[in-house]
């Protein structure tokens, strides 16, 4: 319009035209920073990302297409539980931006909106150093991820009436915990426990609500001992011994190991085909190293012995598909969802390890 008023206005058309030129520029500059903070779409003639990375190392500045426009929201968009809607091409470079800022060379992104997966997409490498790329379907370390896949079979086997939340532990075995002869190259010795006078009140429901007293693993203690530290049930700290220890006492009890028993009752029921407590050789063709901020890569540890807390092998895809069956509750009776999603223990304090939780 400016410039039809340039040729068709004497006079007053050139002022008309060059007024027009900030005005331009100061939307453009609005729209740069409206797409930073909020995220939403992008706008023609708009950056859509601009970053100055701290101590001034250097600038990241993605440039959008100059006559892009906002797509529909419903094909293209994901929405935040305060209703607003984020555009996922502005998803897709908000995380290649962070990435790069931390230094994190993989990642697998899962959303979930109504209770099923909305979105899902992995960015960066399996292996940094010869540059392969990271998948929804490499197979990954889950850690920690473990214990909810944990907790749920621990509830499967409440269902099947096989234990009781509150009943100690030890009352399921023939024998004291200590007695038993060693199966695996740690986490089932319990000599240590012979002389504590503890233990023996540990129910399940302590041991996945993190109260049975356990430190998180034994090698955190100055002499490496297994010992409990303080009164069973009476407070909060963060332990996967407790879950090894819930762990054992249902494999003696069962007959049945860790992996046997997800297997049957989660894994083969959600079709989380590759997903298992243990490496599997199908692993081998795709899998991803840990990496320090160099993009170093740390040795695979493939020699687990399966343990409900923290040796879960699985992929994106997979955990997909677990944590669709927790949205939508299946797998357990609602006493047990119940169980799982109420309050358990009241959390004190803001750090989960170390000497601090004992005060």
């Amino acid at each position: 319009m400016a410039f039809i008023a340039l040729l068709t206005v004497e006079g007053y058309g050139f002022l008309f035209f060059i007024s027009v030129v900030p005005i331009n520029f100061a939307i453009i500059i609005f729209n740069m920073f409206y797409v930073v903070n909020k995220q939403k779409c992008y706008y023609p003639l708009a950056f859509s990302f601009l970053s100055l990375k701290k101590q001034g190392k250097h600038i990241l500045i993605a440039l959008a297409v100059i006559f892009s426009s906002c797509s529909t929201p419903n094909e293209h968009s994901i929405t935040r539980l305060d209703g607003s809607k984020l555009m996922l091409d502005s998803l897709k470079q908000k995380v290649n931006l962070l990435m790069s800022k931390a230094d994190v060379h993989g990642l697998n992104m899962t959303i979930l909106e109504n209770n099923q997966v909305s979105y899902q997409n992995s960015f960066g490498y399996k292996n940094f150093q010869d540059k392969k790329v990271l998948t929804d379907t490499t197979s990954i370390y889950g850690a920690s991820l473990s214990k909810a896949v944990f907790s749920v079979l621990v509830m499967k086997l409440v269902d099947e009436g096989l234990l009781d939340l509150d009943t100690p532990l030890e009352s399921y075995l023939p024998k004291k915990i200590y007695q038993y002869e060693p199966q695996t190259r740690w986490h089932d010795d319990y000599s240590d426990l012979k002389n504590d006078t503890l233990y023996h009140k540990i129910t399940a429901r302590m041991c996945l609500s993190h109260t049975s007293g356990f430190p998180n693993w034994r090698w955190f203690e100055a002499d490496q001992k297994l010992r409990v530290k303080f009164e069973p049930g009476e407070k909060y700290l963060y332990s996967g011994e407790g879950m090894v220890y819930l762990q054992v006492v249902i494999e003696k009890l069962t007959g049945k190991g860790l992996e046997e028993l997800a297997q049957e009752k989660i894994f083969k029921p959600l079709k989380m085909y590759n997903s298992s407590f243990q490496w599997q050789p199908q692993y081998e063709s795709d899998f991803a190293y840990g990496h320090n901020k160099n993009g170093e890569l740390y040795k695979k540890d493939k020699d687990n012995e399966p343990r409900g807390p923290s040796t879960l092998e699985t992929t994106a895809s997979d955990y997909a598909l677990f944590l669709e069956a927790v949205l939508n509750k299946k797998l357990l009776s609602k006493q047990s969802w119940d169980e799982i999603l109420k309050p358990q223990i009241r959390i004190k304090s803001k750090r989960q390890f170390g000497h601090s939780q004992m005060r």
